[in-house]
């Protein structure tokens, strides 16, 4: 198995910055300028040297170990826990059960057989790259920051060298509406687009705790359902636009019996933070069509082609079928807001979608 990886690991190498550059639809907002005493800074508390508290050899696919042991250490106890919204309707939702952790890495192979290696080890093995893309669950914390929304009541955004980072993960795709925008549920008719997607073992513990790290927070709270396929949605939309309707994506909607690992990662318990004024997160726009690629046969280096994703991938048509290799594009901002609809504020993690790049999609059913 390791050898299916093994002489793929290669294709990363450094970016020339001089060489490429970067467009406002695959790099998010246009280039802000951040001033520094704008940046809230969380540095002097990180300790660079300290070991690393979500290091857990049990969880990391073995086709992976080795990538781990020279990753910026990150703190045990920090979490990501699901914001239940009861106004958000589940409209073409797959709501499968997948049983156990989360995803392995190496069941990719048999998965998917078709899927470019280079592609499927590139979006796990990404770090960053400029002007502004991060890989979250491997990039240095001492490279991020965060700042206040301009004009906003407290929304906190995640900075990467003075830019709005565009965070860079590959996840199992577990639910998609990203062609034509869905209710968000009761009454209202205004509508969102989303996807959803279960992040690999190892890669999720140290997604949640750099996020939690850097916002200030032991807790942050975002829209994850089954427990694990945390979401990225769009803006809402005004009302009397245009709904999706349920269809036949002819998939297989039941998870591979070996696609995600019996081991759980072990939580402690985080104290409860007391809620902070934070304002309404960063949007993206409602209409992102032309912002899906198509990586199944086109190699595509992360390392270098992130800049010019549009000119280098041709796009994806349709919904991304259920169980695909994703690798989705997002900024990150927190906001104030009730749990579940209750009146107690936390704070939430948005994850703000802005493009999708498939890497490998599951066999047609017959």
């Amino acid at each position: 198995m390791a050898k299916f990886f093994r002489d793929h690991t290669s294709v990363l190498v450094a970016a020339d910055e001089g060489s490429r550059t970067s467009s406002v639809s695959d790099s998010g907002d246009p280039p802000s300028t951040a001033f520094l005493e704008d940046l809230e800074t969380y540095k002097n508390f990180y300790d660079p040297d300290a070991p690393c508290g979500v290091h857990d050899v049990d969880l990391q696919d073995p086709a992976l170990t080795s990538s781990y042991r020279n990753l910026p250490p990150l703190p045990a106890g920090r979490q990501i826990l699901p914001s239940y919204d009861p106004a958000r309707m589940s409209g073409g939702s797959y709501d499968t059960d997948t049983k156990g952790g989360r995803a392995k890495f190496s069941s990719w192979k048999s998965h998917i057989k078709n899927m470019l290696a280079r592609n499927c080890i590139g979006a796990i093995l990404f770090v960053e790259s400029k002007p502004n893309f991060i890989n979250p669950s491997r990039v240095s914390p001492l490279t991020l920051s965060r700042q206040l929304a301009a004009g906003s009541s407290g929304t906190q955004r995640l900075m990467y060298d003075s830019k709005i980072a565009v965070c860079v993960s590959a996840v199992f795709c577990t639910e998609s509406v990203v062609v034509t925008a869905a209710k968000i549920g009761g009454k209202s008719e205004r509508l969102r687009k989303w996807v959803s997607g279960i992040f690999h073992n190892q890669e999720w513990e140290r997604f949640e705790a750099l996020m939690c790290l850097v916002f200030g927070q032991e807790i942050l709270y975002a829209q994850i359902n089954n427990k694990k396929a945390i979401s990225f949605q769009t803006m809402i939309s005004p009302e009397n636009s245009s709904a999706s309707k349920d269809t036949d994506t002819r998939f297989d909607k039941n998870a591979p019996a070996d696609m995600f690992s019996p081991i759980v990662a072990k939580k402690g318990t985080p104290s409860r933070p007391k809620p902070r004024p934070i304002g309404t997160p960063t949007k993206t726009l409602l209409a992102f069509d032309e912002h899906l690629y198509d990586a199944r046969k086109t190699p595509f280096d992360f390392e270098f082609d992130l800049p010019r994703i549009s000119t280098v991938l041709p796009s994806f048509t349709g919904d991304i079928p259920f169980s695909s290799f994703i690798v989705v594009g997002y900024t990150a901002s927190t906001y104030n807001g009730a749990l579940g609809g209750s009146t107690e504020r936390v704070t939430h993690l948005g994850c703000n979608v802005i493009w999708i790049i498939v890497c490998g999609t599951p066999t047609l059913r017959r």
